[in-house]
């Protein structure tokens, strides 16, 4: 697999610390293993030298280095977070300070001190659990202008509803959150609003003109997604989609390509690199601050695929089976934040009400990657990215309901232990 070019050679006229960082890095790269790197990132590599799985995520961090030294001087934060080609800032961060520790670049990230970001799409905070990062607005009329004909559907794009709308364009948007529905119904009256788990195939959807569809960047969403847009399609409807960039993950890369080869049978297709920015939200704030990164600058960046349908789909829609992950929470919102709390779980008066979760310190679950172990034992789970395990779901709904109604604390105090009262506090930052 060819990312591209070796690792940028050492420059006439760095300080001695940061030439001995890259003679450490080199002989590092050169025994064939990866560099340490703090955090979630180390995880995923895998053990065997020899493997093409192994290759393949040694030449991933070498093109990631590549690129990092080559902007190692960038002293600009929209040029640098646009430059990374969806490098987690942390992953950018943590290797800079190995690679170049007194680099430009690692300053910049550093010294960003932004406070919490405000969703600006809707009033309740995005749930990770939801998978809610939204377009900016700016990339939210850019995706807008692209509509043709006046039949639109959105697929898991709330933040295309309005500013469609608002073009005189018919849309009907499809997504599985219902507090997000029910705030887009106040603000636009006019989309037509279905609730469903997507990729499943709601029988009301029609044949559209346009068609934007936003999924979890994994291969398999992608592609479901893509297959239902065709089937509600004709020749010359479009279908714009968000393709994760080249530096994402390891296999990154190979994904694209799937993608891409899928939309060729579609029709034929158009590449926007870095066309589509995404607002970041409160719960990846939490995680970027926790790693010294205060950034609320939109640094999750996508290609805009544009898919002009000439053939018809040879097939029925097979949709996959889909997990039962959300309807296993209950959902409540709290002075704004998103709080879900999973369903059936009976304990006793001897447990703690919520405990940490294992490796969650001050119950911050310090990823938003939808591969960390750590989520399989998480009960409760906040927008902020505050994760416990708990005792009792019904106890626990009704501790919370009591913060909701602004109950005094020596109330509460007569249902609950003051330790649990505590904790409840900590982890919602009341």
């Amino acid at each position: 697999m060819n990312l591209g070019a070796n690792v940028t050679r050492a420059r006439i006229g760095r300080s001695p610390h940061r030439s001995m960082a890259r003679f450490a890095y080199a002989l590092t790269m050169a025994s064939g293993t990866n560099p340490p790197v703090e955090g979630w990132k180390g995880a995923a590599l895998g053990s065997d030298l020899a493997s093409p799985d192994h290759r393949v995520r040694t030449d991933y961090w070498r093109e990631i280095d590549r690129i990092l030294l080559s902007l190692a001087d960038n002293n600009e934060l929209n040029g640098l977070l646009h430059a990374l080609e969806g490098i987690f800032p942390v992953t950018a961060a943590s290797r800079l300070e190995m690679l170049d520790p007194g680099s430009k670049a690692l300053s910049l990230l550093r010294s960003s001190r932004a406070g919490p970001p405000k969703s600006r799409t809707l009033r309740h905070e995005p749930h990770p659990l939801d998978f809610e990062w939204f377009f900016t607005e700016r990339s939210s009329s850019y995706l807008a202008r692209h509509a043709v004909g006046d039949n639109v559907l959105c697929l898991g794009t709330p933040s295309l509803a309005k500013p469609l709308s608002a073009l005189g364009r018919r849309v009907t948007l499809v997504d599985q959150n219902l507090s997000t529905l029910r705030e887009i119904a106040q603000e636009s009256p006019d989309v037509a609003l279905l609730e469903a788990s997507l990729p499943a195939n709601p029988q009301t959807l029609e044949i559209y003109d346009t068609i934007y569809l936003d999924p979890p960047w994994s291969v398999r969403d992608l592609q479901s997604w893509l297959n239902l847009a065709w089937h509600h399609s004709r020749p010359g409807t479009t279908i714009h989609v968000p393709l994760l960039q080249r530096l994402v993950r390891p296999s990154a890369p190979a994904e694209r390509n799937a993608i891409l080869e899928l939309a060729s049978q579609m029709g034929e297709w158009e590449l926007r690199p870095t066309a589509i920015h995404y607002q970041v939200p409160r719960f990846e704030y939490e995680v970027l601050r926790h790693f010294d990164i205060s950034m609320t600058t939109p640094w999750r960046i996508a290609d805009h695929l544009l898919v002009t349908i000439s053939a018809i789909p040879g097939r029925s829609l097979v949709v996959p089976s889909l997990p039962a992950e959300l309807s296993r929470w209950i959902t409540m919102h709290i002075a704004g934040q998103t709080i879900k709390i999973r369903r059936n779980i009976n304990g006793t008066d001897e447990r703690p009400l919520v405990a940490y979760v294992p490796g969650c310190s001050s119950f911050l679950l310090p990823t938003v990657s939808s591969r960390d172990p750590r989520r399989g034992a998480v009960e409760l789970w906040t927008s902020r990215n505050r994760v416990a395990r708990i005792a009792d779901t019904e106890r626990v709904i009704e501790s919370l309901t009591s913060i909701a109604n602004s109950c005094p604390h020596e109330s509460r105090g007569s249902l609950f232990h003051d330790d649990d009262l505590q904790m409840i506090d900590q982890l919602l930052g009341v």
